[in-house]
């Protein structure tokens, strides 16, 4: 979904958006139910996750995305692994699951 959207954006098309919430569809759906909306045969998505019911909000998580899409994991995964080689394991259970799950 993130790759949609920032390419809806960087294509001038952000009028789109809403109708990837249309249901549970495929992207290339998206231009017949343009054309259905502009008909008067489908209307606009009714109920929007909260990230994408503000503009604002759309376009904070576009620039983190793409900002986060950028950084390098490699160097940063090997400078935060030697940090946590030198923490003691936390007993109970993770806050979050482990990639290798």
């Amino acid at each position: 979904m993130s790759t949609f959207v920032r390419a809806a954006f960087a294509a001038g098309r952000a009028d789109c958006l809403r109708m990837a919430f249309a249901g549970k569809l495929d992207i290339y759906a998206i231009p017949a139910l343009c054309e259905l909306q502009r008909l008067g045969l489908c209307r606009l998505a009714r109920y929007l996750p909260p990230w994408a019911s503000d503009p604002r909000s759309v376009l904070t998580w576009l620039t983190y995305s793409t900002f986060a899409a950028s950084i390098d994991l490699s160097a940063v995964t090997g400078a935060v692994s030697r940090l946590l080689d030198r923490a003691p394991v936390v007993l109970g259970e993770p806050a979050v699951p482990s990639l290798s799950e």
